[in-house]
């Protein structure tokens, strides 16, 4: 038995490589939706931790793009004071 064990194995295998070349294929062409709070899924009391990633998401997202302009405004004020 152990011979028919092998050869079981061998063909399960070859279909594994099988599908994951077919799922690689798949995986590598697809786009990745952006995950907002308001791209119009129909979310259920159940999803409410999907919902708090998603506003705690879009809370540093904006904090990180105040501190952006932040920067930038203070580069810009530096470079107008080198320049006096």
């Amino acid at each position: 038995m152990p011979v028919l064990r092998q050869a079981f194995n061998f063909l399960g295998t070859m279909g594994n490589l099988v599908i994951e070349r077919q799922d690689k294929r798949v995986v590598i062409t697809q786009e990745p939706k952006r995950a907002d709070l308001g791209i119009g899924e129909k979310l259920i009391p159940g999803d409410g931790p999907i919902i708090q990633y998603r506003r705690r998401r879009c809370e540093l997202i904006e904090k990180a793009a105040v501190a952006a302009e932040t920067q930038s405004a203070c580069r810009a004020r530096s470079m107008e004071n080198n320049r006096r």
